[in-house]
């Protein structure tokens, strides 16, 4: 299962979080997430997503416009190597421009075990 499954499936696991129907095949064998954190505006919710590929943590930022009647764009932002998704957002100020415009922001996480400087491995032919 390559990169680009993965970060689908985790979009798929945090979609279905949401409401917002599913539009391919596929469900995650194990998903938790919690509220971390609560914003004046909009909210972060972290969870962990676990399949047959492994585990991988992820962050959302849900805006204050969020409308299950009417789900908006999801922007999927990979972070770098040796960064969090944590440490992403924070830099991007990503989440500041999804609740200004109103969409959603997913962060996946590459663990260290399938990367050891947590690189995303799209350089790589087999993924």
């Amino acid at each position: 299962m390559g990169v680009t499954r993965r970060s689908w499936m985790a979009v798929l696991a945090c979609a279905g979080m949401l409401g917002i129907p599913a539009t391919r095949g596929g469900s995650a064998r194990a998903m938790e997430h919690h509220v971390k954190e609560s914003h004046s505006a909009g909210q972060v919710i972290t969870g962990r997503y676990q399949a047959v590929a492994g585990a991988r943590a992820w962050r959302l930022f849900v805006p204050s416009s969020y409308d299950r009647a009417k789900p908006p764009m999801l922007l999927v932002l990979l972070h770098g190597c040796t960064q969090t998704a944590e440490n992403v957002a924070r830099g991007s100020r990503m989440d500041a421009v999804a609740e200004a415009r109103g969409f959603l922001v997913l962060y996946p996480e590459q663990p260290v075990s399938a990367n050891p400087r947590t690189c995303w491995n799209w350089f790589d032919p087999a993924h």
